[in-house]
């Protein structure tokens, strides 16, 4: 059987047809020439079996005639990674693969393959890197590697490399150490490159995306970076699809029942802000947003928390020239479509969020109608008066932008406040399921000052007109600043006509 299996695994490993027989054979011929090769008589003869293997691959990597380069330099760096064995050759324990030949391997890796043109050269030379890393950890923390890896994850380089860049960290933390020095050494090159792997979740390839999540699986298992520092991220990926936002919601369950307190409001909310970009033209998962909330319910306070924070955010103007803040509002737009589709413990809760959502809109928009009335006073815009010009939105200045971008979010405001006294009038069950909330557009997509203006006033009108906060679920009567922003708008017609 050895001498079949002697014979017949380095043919298979040449002509394995994918990575993973590749990687399978390779082990196992490395196993094969430890085990019998572990006995003087038999130690020679392993080794050179060996020997002849590495040198065959290395040897092409220096002829210039050959093509496959990238196959072989993969070979060549796991039998170095599977390779940390000696064996008792002559009157020593000679290595079965030399470091000195190692570190040529490393060099040739980081010269001619992780900064070539070709993608399958960057490619193979990851792969190598990540198998080196396991042979001789310190190689990770010179400063070539560095710059190798950061290239290797940055925005910049194509996602089907920057998946290999992540393989190659995840074969370096996940193998298994038993010495303080080595896992203090693989929790420092997780934290130096948390960030990055993180940024890698929000790839348009799901496959990239998913192997980020399963190295931060990892990361948390392991105990490598402080939870809370992956928390917005993993809240965030549940806009992504079915197999990412699972993985991300495992490892979010985890730290929310080992750690409950770092999975806080404020990050849960800085999570779904987050998420936005990977919205795109598809609809907001409310469904699966709302699974990742439930892990700190019936938590009262952070229910009130999360209320308060919501509004928060969207009482924050943005700075930035239009198109910026358009996005800045559907941000927003997205945050509390999110916040309203949350199951809701009781009718205390949902009340809360009308009333909060309620009385933040009528202050910001009384006043940012106010300010947009002299604005279309002072441009000689009167209304009711037949051929008046509307201001063209080239012309809208940058403070009135200002202003608009303060209209739409109150109007928001208004409008969630509208949809979910419809939506809890009357409930006497909770949580209710209100699917994907239809929210307002955005002001901001208004071509003139006017339009802006004149939506955002009959928003008010409505929400004075309304019954007042409270009346529709929990019957409590909190309509004074209603009734306050009705009377403001009577005398705004009035001075008007």
């Amino acid at each position: 059987l050895i001498q079949y299996l002697q014979q017949d695994l380095p043919k298979l490993v040449r002509f394995a047809p994918n990575m993973q027989l590749l990687t399978i054979s390779i082990k196992c011929l490395c196993t094969l020439v430890q085990s019998v090769g572990s006995t003087a008589r038999n130690a020679k003869h392993m080794h050179q079996v060996l020997t002849v293997c590495f040198n065959h691959e290395t040897q092409r990597l220096t002829d210039p005639e050959f093509k496959a380069k990238p196959r072989s330099l993969v070979i060549a760096g796991l039998f170095c990674r599977f390779s940390t064995f000696s064996l008792p050759v002559g009157d020593k324990d000679t290595p079965a693969i030399p470091e000195n030949k190692v570190q040529w391997l490393y060099d040739v890796c980081l010269n001619k393959f992780v900064r070539h043109q070709m993608a399958a050269y960057r490619r193979a030379g990851y792969a190598c890197l990540g198998s080196l890393f396991v042979r001789k950890p310190t190689l990770v923390l010179k400063e070539a590697s560095k710059k190798a890896l950061a290239a290797g994850l940055a925005e910049t380089e194509s996602e089907e490399i920057r998946a290999v860049a992540l393989k190659a960290l995840a074969d370096f933390v996940e193998e298994d150490v038993s010495d303080t020095q080595a896992t203090s050494l693989r929790n420092s090159v997780m934290q130096n490159y948390l960030e990055r792997i993180l940024a890698c979740t929000f790839c348009k390839s799901e496959e990239t995306a998913t192997a980020a999540l399963k190295l931060v699986a990892t990361i948390h298992e392991r105990g490598q970076v402080h939870p809370q520092l992956c928390i917005p991220d993993l809240v965030a990926v549940q806009q992504r699809g079915r197999v990412c936002a699972a993985v991300g919601y495992t490892v979010l369950k985890a730290i929310s029942e080992k750690y409950p307190d770092y999975y806080s409001p404020e990050v849960f909310v800085q999570g779904v802000l987050k998420a936005y970009p990977l919205k795109g033209n598809g609809p907001v998962n409310t469904e699966v947003f709302s699974r990742s909330y439930e892990l700190r319910l019936p938590n009262t306070k952070f229910v009130q928390r999360t209320i308060k924070h919501v509004m928060e955010k969207m009482r924050q103007a943005h700075q930035g020239d239009r198109e910026e803040m358009m996005e800045s509002v559907e941000a927003k737009k997205f945050l509390l479509a999110v916040v309203a589709a949350l199951p809701y413990p009781n009718g205390d809760q949902a009340q809360a969020l009308i009333t909060q959502a309620g009385e933040a809109g009528i202050m910001m928009g009384t006043a940012a109608m106010t300010m947009l009335k002299t604005d279309l006073a002072q441009s000689g815009y009167k209304e009711g008066e037949e051929g008046a010009e509307k201001p063209p939105a080239a012309e809208i200045s940058e403070s009135t932008l200002k202003l608009m971008e303060e209209a739409a979010r109150a109007h928001l405001l208004l409008e969630l406040r509208k949809l979910l006294s419809n939506v809890y009038a009357g409930k006497t069950a909770f949580p209710v399921d209100i699917g994907v909330p239809y929210l307002a557009d955005n002001l901001l997509a208004c071509e003139t000052v006017h339009e802006c203006y004149t939506t955002l006033k009959n928003s008010l009108r409505q929400a004075s007109d309304a019954p007042a906060p409270g009346t529709q679920v929990t019957g409590k009567k909190r309509g004074r600043p209603a009734k306050h922003v009705e009377k403001s708008i009577e005398e705004e017609d009035a001075e008007m006509e």
